[in-house]
């Protein structure tokens, strides 16, 4: 009896560790907006295609995804607050990637559509 009592209470630790363990997954997509609108259809702005995006945690490595053809992407993160970029937004001025912060929550599915701006 105690032996079962005891894998029960050693299974429901385990079952617990294992939920906390599931990385929280961040999908969306990027719009690249330009001085001139884009409109059509589907709205102004036309998608980012084959885009790196850079989510960086403080004291944490960087995350990179590539949005696909259609301006989308998925990324598994654990739960934080990442700064994101793009190589062009570190390295030009006037590149801008909005918002540049993300919260990503514990077990929960975040969505983010990003607005990215090349600059000139």
């Amino acid at each position: 009896m105690r032996f079962a009592l005891a894998t029960l209470a050693l299974l429901a630790v385990a079952a617990g560790s294992a939920g906390g363990a599931t990385a929280p997954t961040l999908v969306g997509r990027v719009v690249l907006v330009s001085m001139e609108p884009h409109c059509g259809k589907a709205g102004c702005g036309a998608v980012a295609r084959k885009l790196e995006l850079r989510f960086r945690a403080p004291n944490r490595a960087v995350r990179v995804v590539r949005t696909d053809a259609k301006g989308a992407f998925r990324i598994a993160l654990p739960d934080g607050t990442y700064t994101v970029s793009t190589p062009l937004t570190e390295d030009s001025p006037e590149a801008k990637l909005t918002p540049s912060r993300v919260v990503v929550r514990a077990g929960a599915l975040a969505r983010q559509t990003f607005m990215y701006r090349p600059g000139r």
